[in-house]
């Protein structure tokens, strides 16, 4: 299977857990923004290379999220579009800022020792 395709699944599929058991267990916005970002996090810290495709994932996830309560509920109340919005961008937001610590601390560790 392509490794692109591969990120994409495995970023689609961790947000739809994410959200599941946010939207189950939350008691607020805020702890499913962090759920959220904790994904986006961990993935990021993952995955050196290929965010576009991880970013892509959050998305279809959170989608297909929002797709499965539509059908199950019925109309979204307007507080979780939004809310889904704003995770999505708090993943995308960590796991870039993961993969940019995570490539910063060899050369810092390396500078560190020489010092």
């Amino acid at each position: 299977m392509n490794p692109n395709l591969q990120r994409i699944a495995i970023a689609a599929v961790a947000m739809v857990m994410v959200a599941q058991f946010a939207a189950r267990v939350a008691q607020s916005p805020t702890q499913l923004l962090i759920a959220l970002g904790m994904t986006g996090l961990i993935l990021g810290g993952l995955f050196r290379t290929g965010h576009r495709h991880l970013i892509t994932g959050y998305a279809i996830g959170l989608i297909v999220t929002m797709v499965f309560e539509f059908i199950t509920i019925g109309p979204i109340i307007q507080l979780t579009g939004p809310i889904y919005v704003a995770g999505y961008l708090f993943a995308a937001a960590a796991g870039l800022t993961a993969r940019f610590v995570r490539s910063q601390l060899p050369a810092y560790w390396a500078n560190r020792k020489t010092a």
